[in-house]
This record gives C-alpha cells, sequence and structure tokens, in this order.
C-alpha cells in the first residue's frame, strides 16, 4: 500500500509581491527611457533620458527581482 505524502503549499509573502511589482513597474518604465533613446534618433538630448535614466531603472528592476527570488528561496527553505 501507497502512501501519499502530502504537498507542501507556501504562501508567497507580501514583500515579494510588492518586489516582483516593483521590478515589473521599473522595468517597463526604463524599457520605456532607452526605446524612446533609440526611436528618436540618438539625439543629443534622448542620450540622458536613455542612458541616465532608463538604464538604472533597468538595474534596479534586476536586483529587485533578484532580491524577491532569494527572499522566496529562503522562505521556502531551498537556499
Amino acid at each position: 500500500m501507497e502512501t501519499e505524502n502530502p504537498k507542501v503549499v507556501y504562501r508567497t509573502s507580501v514583500w515579494v509581491t510588492i518586489q516582483l511589482s516593483l521590478a515589473v513597474n521599473c522595468a517597463i518604465a526604463g524599457m520605456a527611457c532607452v526605446l524612446f533613446f533609440l526611436w528618436k534618433g540618438f539625439g543629443a538630448w534622448t542620450i540622458g533620458v536613455g542612458t541616465f535614466v532608463g538604464m538604472p531603472l533597468l538595474m534596479l528592476a534586476v536586483l529587485l527581482y533578484l532580491g524577491a527570488v532569494v527572499t522566496d528561496l529562503k522562505t521556502r527553505g531551498a537556499l
């Protein structure tokens, strides 16, 4: 007779959900800034928007995503 092990259900914490939504919003804003820079034909004034605003937003999005993943893995005991 086989015994079934019940599956453990983990609930995602509110902080992880907030981090993921912030990461997505930062990534969308950063990509919009970079896309604006590319659409305007590499103009001198758009370099500031694309490079000095868009790229830091994209890096912030990656850091927020990695923080959410590490937090979630620690919560589940996998890390």
